[in-house]
């Protein structure tokens, strides 16, 4: 007899899914910006957008939350006289209900401070302080659809106000700036996505910028999310920066130090941190090609601190940790996945060229740079011309940099491509320099890498057999100089 086979509606598996928080927080969108406001379409009928939100809301949340509100205020709205009459009644209505624990009307109340405040503009400025501390009360929770409300009533807000806002940030950044040290990272993520918006509205970056790193001398757990508030505002769409970034890049990293940044003292290397984050943010986000801006922008900075450093002024102590600060950042997005972002590898070179050269350079910034050169010429995502390469090898031996610090570099290097064509020749001729010097902690410290290279490249037989491998070290006799 032939069995019938399984209904579809009996299949061993519940193809049904419940999302993680994780899954959630990804599917939570709260760009206002590039939405098709359809809010005031019907502004024919009705003369306020509060008693249209009303309306909407009335038919769409049943819940004896939204009910009890409801009858509260609707026969305070109906007109916009009778809405400016009736604010305060209205606003404290909305306060009282937006602290019910649990409540089932967050989603029309948020709504509604959103078009009250398109409705008053300026007479409901003076209650955002109030409302923003009752909206951030609502984030510390697992339902992923009031975090999405919260934030899309603050977007909201930041996008009706801005303009009164813009004239009064420094207050408005000292009350928002909590969430940037909330102890939850999509929270401080949200955050500076949502307040990014009125960030690029400011006609003077640079004053904001000085306000915002200087917060971090007393808050330096709001670094972090100060760079990736940064990277907000400088986010475009489609993997790209915003038009504001070539601007906006400049400005924030002359922040890094006094040489760049004079008659303001900010925590120096908490700024550094906030700019690597959003340098590390950037990196995940942005494609290589559309990248350049934030490397021309670093380029421009570590020539122009270089410049200071090299001229030997009063300012040079203060450059050189400038421009250490600036490396740091430089390493970050050169080894960020093996040279991923590197847009013009060898226009990079040529500025770690130049760095190399210096006879200015101090120890810890030194070892920088020969971390970032290590990275440049291992990436497996940079290509760069051998000539280059060669070039760049020569100077590294020939610099003025310490010779432990060339030689621990040069331990990093066994594993590049074609090590014996474009490396080694310069070693060897490093090295026998080292062992005709005299100094006996130098010809220790060159027999020391030879040593290194050739158990790397020629490692010995660990069956127990006596077999050998070779690995032939050819000197000419020349020294580096």
């Amino acid at each position: 007899m032939k069995i019938k086979s399984k209904s579809s509606y009996h299949k061993s598996e519940n193809t049904y899914r419940f999302l993680t928080f994780a899954e959630r927080l990804a599917n939570v969108n709260i760009d206002v910006i590039h939405r098709i406001d359809r809010t005031g379409s019907y502004a024919e009928e009705v003369e306020t957008y509060f008693s249209e939100g009303l309306t909407k809301w009335k038919d769409l949340n049943l819940t004896e939350h939204f009910t009890t509100f409801l009858k509260e205020v609707s026969n305070k709205s109906q007109s916009f006289n009778m809405l400016v009459f009736h604010q305060k009644s209205i606003v404290e209505s909305l306060k009282t209900h937006l602290t019910v624990k649990n409540s089932l009307a967050y989603q029309p109340l948020l709504d509604l401070v959103v078009q009250l405040a398109r409705d008053l503009q300026t007479d409901f400025y003076p209650h955002f302080p109030d409302f923003f501390i009752l909206i951030t009360s609502l984030l510390d929770t697992k339902d992923t659809e009031v975090l999405e409300w919260a934030f899309t009533c603050l977007s909201y807000l930041y996008k009706y106000l801005w303009r009164l806002m813009v004239r009064d940030m420094t207050n408005i950044y000292s009350l928002y700036s909590t969430l940037l040290a909330h102890k939850k990272e999509h929270i401080r993520k949200f955050a500076a996505e949502s307040f990014s918006f009125l960030m690029r509205k400011v006609p003077d970056l640079d004053a904001l910028l000085s306000h915002v790193f200087s917060d971090l001398q007393q808050h330096p757990d709001k670094a972090e999310g100060a760079g990736q508030l940064l990277f907000e505002m400088c986010k475009g769409v489609r993997n790209m920066f915003h038009s504001c970034a070539a601007n906006a890049l400049p400005i924030a990293l002359r922040k890094l130090g006094p040489s760049t940044n004079p008659g303001v003292s900010l925590p120096w290397d908490t700024v550094r941190d906030a700019l690597d984050h959003m340098a590390q943010a950037a990196a995940d986000h942005v494609d290589t090609e559309h990248f350049l801006v934030l490397w021309e922008s670093l380029q421009v900075s570590v020539v122009e601190v270089l410049g200071v450093m090299e001229a030997k002024g009063e300012e040079a102590d203060q450059a050189t940790e400038q421009l250490e600060r600036l490396l740091f950042i430089v390493h970050t997005l050169v080894s960020h996945r093996d040279g991923a972002k590197v847009t013009k590898p060898e226009a990079v070179c040529q500025t770690v060229l130049r760095l190399i050269r210096s006879s200015s350079l101090s120890a810890s910034c030194s070892r920088l740079l020969l971390q970032i050169t290590s990275s440049l010429l291992l990436g497996e995502n940079i290509t760069l011309p051998k000539a280059l390469i060669q070039e760049t090898v020569h100077k590294v031996f020939g610099s003025t940099m310490g010779q432990d610090l060339i030689l621990e570099f040069t331990k990093e290097m066994f594993t590049m491509e074609q090590f014996e064509q474009l490396f080694l020749p310069s070693l060897l001729r490093f090295t026998a320099g080292l062992f005709s010097c005299g100094d006996p902690l130098s010809r220790h410290c060159g027999l020391d890498v030879l040593v290194s290279l050739i158990l790397a490249k020629a490692p010995p037989s660990t069956d127990g057999s006596m077999a050998f491998e070779t690995y032939p070290l050819l000197f000419t006799g020349q020294t580096t100089g």
